[in-house]
C-alpha cells in the first residue's frame, strides 16, 4: 500500500517537474542533474563531498545546486531537480519515505556578499505555485550571511536559511 503510494507521488512529481524531451533524454538529464556522473567542464563530480568550503566557492552555480540537493539525496530524501528555466522559484523539490516534502532554493554567490531576500522570494512563490502548503522550504546560499530583512521574512514564513558555515552540516533537521 506505502510502497504503490510512494510511486504514484513520484509518477505525478515527474509529471509536473521533468521538462519535456525527446525519447531517450530522461537519462542523460539524470545523470547531468542528481546522479552523481562528472560536469561537462570536469570540475567537479555532481554530488561529490566537497573537503572545503572554498571548493564550494569554486562551483559554478549549476554544480553548487547539484552538490546541495545530493547531500539531501543522502540523507534519505527523493530529490526531483526542477528545470533550470522556469523553475517556479525551486531548484529542487523533495520527497521522504513518510510523503512529507520540502523545497530547496539555492543561491550561489561569488563574492563574500550576503544572500538577500530573491531565494525567500522564490519559495514563497515556489510552495503556491507547487501546491505544497505544508512543505519544509530550505533557503541554502554559500554567502557568509543572509541580510537582516531576509532573515527576517525567512523567519515569517518558517523558511530553513542554511548558509556557508552551515554547508558541511546540510541538512538541518
Amino acid at each position: 500500500q506505502l510502497s504503490r503510494l510512494l510511486e504514484k507521488k513520484r509518477q505525478l512529481s515527474r509529471e509536473v517537474l521533468m521538462p519535456s524531451t525527446t525519447p531517450g533524454d530522461e537519462a542523460e538529464l539524470f545523470r547531468d542533474t542528481v546522479n552523481g556522473d562528472t560536469l561537462k567542464d570536469g570540475v567537479a563530480k555532481l554530488g561529490s563531498e566537497a573537503d572545503s568550503l572554498d571548493e564550494v566557492d569554486r562551483m559554478t552555480p549549476y554544480q553548487f545546486e547539484n552538490w546541495v540537493l545530493r547531500r539531501f539525496a543522502t540523507q534519505g530524501w527523493h530529490v526531483n531537480r526542477t528545470p533550470m528555466t522556469r523553475d517556479g522559484g525551486a531548484d529542487g523539490v523533495l520527497t521522504d519515505l513518510c510523503g512529507n516534502n520540502a523545497i530547496v532554493q539555492v543561491k550561489h554567490r561569488t563574492s563574500g556578499a550576503k544572500c538577500g531576500d530573491e531565494p525567500i522570494n522564490d519559495l514563497i512563490n515556489a510552495r503556491k505555485r507547487f501546491e505544497m502548503p505544508t512543505a519544509r522550504l530550505y533557503a541554502v546560499t554559500n554567502a557568509r550571511s543572509y541580510t537582516a530583512s531576509a532573515l527576517e521574512r525567512a523567519a515569517r514564513h518558517g523558511i530553513i536559511t542554511i548558509a556557508k558555515s552551515g554547508l558541511m552540516r546540510l541538512p538541518r533537521t
